[in-house]
Parts: structure tokens; sequence; C-alpha cells
């Protein structure tokens, strides 16, 4: 068994406006192994966030700014091939993660719901450079949908996502930074039944979505996927 303590305090200043801290320890089991074929011990370590919400037009619309870091100690990373044993071996790596954050959502006028949200962090290892590059840094996402006032039951939206660049760590495969475009239409027949259609990827554009262990997978191209949807 394993405690993990967790602390956590939230201040109204007023009707509209709070601010939030927190603070807990993390413990997480791995199941890479070394070069010699022992499971790595867990990863453990901390994360600390402070932040403030507000809260307008009876709740309709929220916003939200936080600061965070995060220490992971012993983190498996890909170290190499054992060609002794035919498997790939880890490392475990020390990681201090710090960053922010702020989102805004909510109904901006009746039928019309939109969520904004911007993240940006570093990852450092142990000796103060920049690790885990194949992570985005810096992340855009946003989501609008719209029930429109003529036709209750359709209801179209879209979404827009973009991040900066990411490499592997040894720097000999990059992916520029890039946009993802979604959009989707649904109709609902009842309250039990609806149809929607979804379109993903719109541009069409062409990106690698992970670079981690030195791979490399391209993300899914244009793409359009209807479904019927029963509820009860």
């Amino acid at each position: 068994g394993k405690t993990l303590p967790y602390a956590g305090l939230v201040y109204d200043l007023n009707e509209n406006w709070s601010t939030y801290a927190s603070y807990t320890k993390t413990f997480s089991p791995q199941e890479e192994s070394n070069f010699i074929g022992q499971r790595l011990v867990p990863t453990e370590g901390d994360s600390k966030e402070i932040g403030v919400k507000s809260s307008w037009f009876e709740e309709r619309l929220n916003t939200s700014f936080a600061v965070f870091s995060a220490r992971h100690d012993n983190l498996a990373e890909y170290g190499g091939f054992n060609i002794n044993t035919g498997r790939s071996y880890y490392t475990g790596q020390d990681y201090d993660t710090y960053g922010y954050e702020a989102e805004v959502a909510g109904e901006i006028v009746p039928g019309l719901e939109a969520t904004i949200g911007y993240t940006d962090l570093e990852i450092e290892n142990a000796d103060g450079h920049d690790a885990r590059n194949y992570i985005p840094t810096e992340m855009f996402r946003s989501a609008l949908s719209y029930r429109l006032p003529q036709m209750e039951a359709v209801k179209v939206g879209a979404s827009v996502d973009w991040q900066d660049t990411i490499r592997t760590d040894n720097t000999l495969v990059k992916q520029d930074s890039y946009v993802l475009v979604d959009a989707f239409v649904s109709y609902d027949f009842n309250k039990h039944l609806k149809a929607s259609v979804n379109v993903n990827n719109i541009t069409d554009e062409k990106y690698l979505n992970s670079l981690n262990w030195d791979q490399a997978y391209y993300g899914a191209p244009r793409n359009v996927m209807a479904s019927l949807t029963w509820k009860y």
C-alpha cells in the first residue's frame, strides 16, 4: 500500500472571483525494465497548482487561470536496445515540469457555446536542460457549437486545435507546428434518438502526432464519421 497526501484550499474573493491552491504527492508503478531486465521502481514526485477562477452571468460564462509545477523522479525513459536480450531497455530520469494554462468557457448567447484554452509548459531534466521534446510545450484548443434557433433539433459546431513544434530528443526528427480543424452537425429526432456527422481534419493536414521513443506516427487524414445514437 501507498498513502499519498493531498491538500487543497479555495477562497472566495467575492461573488464572481475565487482563488485556490493545491498540493499532492504522486506515485505510479512502471512496467518498463532496465538494461539487465529488472523492472524499474515506481516513479514518485509531487504536484503544486495555484490559480484563480471566475463565474459570470449566472455561471453561463466561466474563466480560469492556473500556474502549476510538478516533479517526477525515476520516470522511465527509453535507453536503447540490448542485443544480448533482444529487448529495449529503459532508464529512470528525473524531470521538473512547470507552466500555466488559461481557459474561457460558456454560453456566449442562447444556443451558442464556446471553449477557448491555452497551455504553456516547460520540461527540464536534472541538469536543467529542455527534455522530453516530443511533448508540445504550447497548445491552443477551441471549440464552438450552435443550436439553430429556427430548428432547435439541429446543432452545428467546429473546433480548431494548434500545437507548437515537437522533435525527438536526439533532434533527428522534427514535426513543425500544425493546426487541426474539425466540424460536426447533429440532429435530434427526439429526446432518445440523435444522428450526427463529424468531419475530422478538414484541411487534410499531414502531421506526425507522436515522436516518442524515436518513433513517429502519422495522424489520421481527412475522414468522415456518421453515427446514430439512442439514449434511454
